[in-house]
């Protein structure tokens, strides 16, 4: 008589061979006008960092290998953001060499699907880009955007071969820290951002705390007593804890990615700290983007690079000035706080873009 009944279980190992399938690809510019950034994310930090490119009518692709840089959660400056537990690996390379007004096709290791793009405009009569701020996403339980997709559909509706790229100034995910959030936000764009360059500004849902920390860079924050810096309504402030890193992580802006020996900097005077405050030309127009959540005030770092960076405008190469930041200098609306920070962000800068821009851009 059988007493006893045994089974006997074998587990092995499972790899899951989705650990380098490439997410959340975008394209960005950099200060070359014949380059283009390719990012992207993997769940291992041991998968390979290839890009194949070439001209639509070229025959073979160009190889080029770039960075992986792994962050984690525990980086960021408090909770909520410190309480999650994950790890992002971040891939980045940058495509060079390319002919100005030109369709290129690209393809990432790991993915068997190619994409197209425009390389930048130089010779074109004309381009358009889109500028947008406080998107976030339409998808998540705790979504606050639930126009997103809708802005998302619009722009693949409407772009065409002569939109340069996005300019997506501040208020990028509202995640607070969540990365499920910060997925669903690089997912939903990947319809855009994988054949337009997305270039990114700051804001205080990036960036914003409960009180003055200094920075993952060094940077003591900017909280001036007047109008709204102060007012936050969650836990670690307006970013939730993530203190820049969130967008820092995943949008290398420009050169700075390979320039850095280091994760995190100190700002240097008189030069650009991306994605924070930079510029970079794009057909003939000078882009200027700026962070109204760090110190814009005279003698500040910020204020004197872009002094510096608009008095050497090359009007004649550039004639068009285009300046981004996300808090508004001119608010309809009658809140209180918003109305007193648009006027104090007038008072320090209003009358150094009129005397050298043709158009400042806010949100």
């Amino acid at each position: 008589m059988l007493k006893y009944l045994i089974f006997l279980f074998v587990i092995s190992p499972i790899c899951c061979h989705n650990d380098c399938k490439p997410k959340h690809i975008h394209l960005s510019l950099t200060e070359n006008k014949n380059q283009m950034r390719i990012t992207w994310e993997t769940r291992s930090i041991k998968c390979s960092s290839d890009v194949y490119y070439k001209k639509l009518d070229e025959e073979s692709f160009k190889k080029v290998s770039g960075l992986v840089k792994s962050y984690s959660s525990e980086e960021f400056c408090t909770k909520p953001a410190i309480l999650q537990s994950y790890e992002l690996n971040v891939h980045s390379i940058i495509m060079k060499d390319l002919e100005p007004d030109t369709k290129y096709i690209y393809y990432i290791d790991d993915l068997e699907e190619c994409y197209d793009f425009m390389s930048p405009l130089q010779n074109s009569e004309k381009f358009n880009f889109f500028a947008i701020g406080d998107m976030g996403e339409s998808e998540s339980k705790n979504t606050k955007c639930e126009g997103a997709k809708h802005v998302i559909d619009s722009m693949k509706r409407v772009s065409t071969d002569n939109t340069g790229f996005v300019m997506h100034i501040g208020d990028i995910s509202y995640a607070f820290g969540d990365s499920e959030i910060w997925d669903y936000f690089m997912e939903s764009i990947e319809k855009i951002s994988k054949n337009y360059p997305w270039m990114i500004g700051n804001g205080n849902h990036e960036y914003g705390l409960d009180r003055q920390f200094i920075d993952p860079w060094g940077v003591t924050m900017f909280q001036p007593p007047w109008g709204n810096y102060n007012t936050n309504y969650h836990e670690g402030g307006d970013s939730g804890g993530e203190c820049g890193l969130g967008m820092f992580w995943r949008f290398p802006t420009l050169d700075s990615y390979e320039k850095l020996d280091k994760k995190y900097h100190h700002p240097v005077e008189l030069e650009m700290f991306p994605p924070f405050w930079y510029s970079y030309n794009y057909h003939l127009t000078h882009i200027v983007v700026i962070s109204t959540e760090h110190d814009y005030t005279e003698g500040s770092l910020q204020r004197q690079w872009l002094e510096q960076d608009l008095k050497n405008v090359d009007r004649c190469e550039t004639p068009y000035v285009i300046i981004f930041g996300h808090r508004p200098f001119y608010n309809p609306r009658k809140y209180t706080g918003e109305l007193i920070t648009g006027e104090k962000i007038r008072y320090n800068l209003e009358k150094l873009f009129i005397d050298t821009t043709e158009t400042t851009l806010n949100t």
